[in-house]
């Protein structure tokens, strides 16, 4: 976005290789538009995943002859739905959706608008995550308090080490407090990242997460085992859930 013809020479010469590209659309608009454009594409595609959690998802669990499988098979048969988002995931973390979204939400209230949407697309994708925890005494009619927990990935999506907003960071806080006795962590792509957020000089309680160096290490000796998102394995080249 640039507000003059002046900026915009500028940046047509900064970003020649897209401007003059066939496979770019190259459009011209202000700085204002440009900032909404972003949030609001990052906020669609957030929207899209809280759909499939809060809505697909709960209905196909609430009957027990509906498999969310199947169902997804239906829905990807019309063109006018794209399959990205129809995901079976727990929880859309990283750094862009989340803030982008919370950032709409107040922008919109400031200037007057509405923006319940934005807020319960935001509620939603919580709910996915906390709904997941507490099928552990809903489902499971276990407890947390005394177990060793295996946990695999730690990233907040694949092929990174990115853990910002991830939902492992909610899950092993959720375990500390349930009053787990080990979290063995295995995620070696994100391993560093996650030591970085539960470094025990902050919390004495973090002491008890420990970090595995292989998927048969973090099983060993476990109770209970949690898949927040498949882990990578960089020496195999294949995911360890694949196997």
């Amino acid at each position: 976005g640039a507000e003059n013809e002046k900026d915009f020479k500028i940046m047509r010469a900064l970003y020649q290789r897209f401007f003059t590209s066939s496979s770019v659309k190259y459009i011209e608009v202000n700085p204002h538009e440009a900032e909404a454009g972003k949030l609001l594409a990052n906020f669609m595609l957030f929207s899209r995943l809280a759909l499939c959690f809060d809505v697909i998802g709960r209905t196909c669990e609430a009957f027990p002859n509906i498999s969310f499988e199947r169902v997804r098979d239906i829905l990807k048969t019309d063109p006018r739905i794209a399959p990205w988002g129809l995901y079976d995931s727990l929880y859309a973390g990283g750094s862009c959706f989340i803030k982008d979204a919370a950032s709409l939400a107040y922008q919109l209230e400031s200037a007057g608008g509405n923006a319940e949407l934005v807020r319960g697309v935001w509620r939603a994708n919580n709910y996915q995550l906390d709904h997941f925890l507490s099928r552990v005494h809903t489902d499971a009619h276990t407890t947390i308090k005394g177990t060793r927990i295996a946990l695999f990935g730690t990233a907040f999506k694949q092929h990174t080490n990115d853990v910002r907003n991830s939902g492992a960071i909610r899950a092993t806080e959720f375990f500390l407090q349930e009053g787990a006795q080990e979290i063995k962590v295995y995620d070696p792509a994100a391993t560093d990242e996650f030591k970085r957020v539960f470094n025990p000089k902050k919390d004495a309680r973090y002491k008890k997460i420990t970090y595995a160096k292989s998927e048969d290490a973090c099983l060993k000796s476990t109770s209970m085992a949690f898949t927040i998102r498949r882990v990578f394995n960089h020496r195999s080249r294949q995911s360890f859930y694949e196997r």
